[in-house]
């Protein structure tokens, strides 16, 4: 007696989705996440010398062959879920030879390599200036670093790009195309040379937030350049206002569209928006019993829809629950809920959530059901009945009246009355801009930080 959620937001079904808590999906976000801190000193290249809070490294040997070159890496992969990735490192001692390379390499790196040599890692080299990429004859890049400086390496993960910057200065991109997992990498090849790393335990030389800002910005802005028709912008957000009754609003949005002041004249259903304006406010007040009081006088065809019949009892329940009457709510639960066991999987693991709000003293604050007492979970049972009216007037247009499932019907009709898009046009739209980039993310091999909505707008 549910409908098919597969295109519906799992926002606007708390009570079906996956348990959030689950300790593999702990790990993942937490890998994905973590941020090197420090230099891994448990495996790294010979003839170096790193310091006890693993920050600094100095090179012991004398550098006399190729492969004297002493490489270390970051204790972990730079983050896939950012924007920009930044480090810096400053160079105490150059050396006799400047043989320093500053920059990322991937897992199978040879420790004993300069950054840039082997495939996978990429650096900038003191003693020449140049840039290096799996090769052992770079490109001109810059003018080289030595003692005092301070070399900054960077990856802008949407970009797919790398970027050094020198003394507070950006050198600008290096290398493109690249592809993670990467490791921030120091490699030295002669006596003395000595790099202390900061991986943001301090304020970094260069501005790394104003870049991050300036990229940020010009992402969002390059999205604007789409033509849009005010005509098509108007029915979207008239018909966002229709959707939720917000009649007034409704009103003077076609006034401005016109031109002209409102004019008080009746809209197109009108009616029928205040009804179901008057609802959704009691329904987010907690005046469950009201409401379908209300509900069954002004609308009795989606009163009787199974569907709105179980999320109102189920609303009903929490809101006893919530107001600390566990007793009402056990005996609503025996006359209104247990009817509905046994008619799904689904509909058994709501009931199992809602009941479970009973064992808690203060089902609000308990992490493993507090979403189901909160004010969003309203909105939720709103939506629905507001999408079972809508659904039924419009039934009502094109087929004229017709009977409800009765409840041992349910079997044969899993997807009752109540279409799947509880949302309104702009609101599917807007969850459509969210998958289209996170879908463009996976295109750049899941570089970049996720596309939040709400920082998106915030920007705007």
């Amino acid at each position: 007696f549910y409908p098919d959620m597969s295109n519906v937001s799992s926002s606007l079904w708390p009570w079906s989705r996956d348990d959030i808590n689950d300790e593999d999906t702990k790990n993942i976000i937490e890998s994905s996440n973590k941020t090197p801190s420090e230099f891994n000193t448990l495996n790294y290249g010979k003839f170096l010398e790193v310091s006890t809070d693993k920050l600094s490294v100095k090179y012991t040997g004398e550098g006399a062959h190729s492969n004297d070159v002493g490489a270390i890496q970051a204790n972990c992969p730079i983050p896939s879920q950012r924007l920009v990735y930044y480090f810096e490192c400053e160079v105490k001692d150059s050396g006799i030879r400047k043989c320093i390379a500053i920059g990322f390499s991937d897992e199978a790196f040879k420790l004993f390599r300069h950054a840039g040599w082997e495939p996978g890692s990429y650096g900038y080299h003191g003693e020449d200036g140049k840039k290096y990429s799996g090769s052992y004859s770079g490109d001109v890049y810059s003018s080289g670093f030595s003692t005092g400086d301070v070399v900054g390496a960077g990856v802008n993960l949407c970009k797919r790009e790398i970027f050094f910057t020198q003394n507070g200065r950006m050198l600008g991109p290096a290398f493109i195309n690249v592809k993670l997992p990467l490791y921030p990498t120091v490699s030295l090849h002669s006596k003395n040379e000595h790099v202390v790393a900061n991986f943001g335990q301090k304020p970094f030389v260069f501005d790394i937030q104003e870049y991050i800002a300036q990229e940020r910005h010009h992402l969002y802005t390059s999205r604007q350049h789409a033509p849009l028709s005010s005509t098509i912008t108007h029915g979207v957000v008239r018909e966002f206002l229709e959707h939720y009754a917000c009649a007034a609003t409704l009103r003077a949005l076609d006034a401005s569209w016109l031109g002209e002041a409102p004019s008080g004249a009746p809209l197109t259903g009108e009616v029928q928006l205040t009804r179901r304006a008057q609802l959704r406010a009691q329904l987010l007040r907690g005046e469950v019993q009201a409401a379908r009081l209300a509900l069954d006088e002004l609308f009795p065809q989606a009163a009787r829809d199974p569907l709105v019949e179980f999320h109102l009892a189920c609303q009903e329940f929490l809101e006893l629950v919530g107001s600390g009457k566990p007793l009402e709510a056990v005996a609503l639960a025996r006359s209104s809920l247990a009817p509905y066991r046994g008619l799904s999987a689904q509909g058994d693991r709501v009931l199992a959530q809602v009941v479970a709000t009973l064992a808690y003293q203060d089902p609000a604050t308990a992490s493993a059901v507090g979403h189901l007492c909160s004010p969003q979970q309203r909105e939720v049972t709103a939506d629905i009945v507001n999408a079972a009216i809508l659904h039924c007037s419009s039934q009502d247009q094109i087929q004229g009246p017709r009977a409800a499932s009765a409840p041992e019907d349910l079997d044969k009709t899993p997807h009752p009355s109540l279409p799947v898009a509880l949302n309104s046009s702009l609101e599917r739209m807007l969850r459509q801009v969210v998958i289209c980039h996170n879908e463009l993310r996976d295109v750049n091999c899941a570089q970049g930080e996720l596309f939040r909505l709400d920082e998106a707008l915030a920007l705007h």
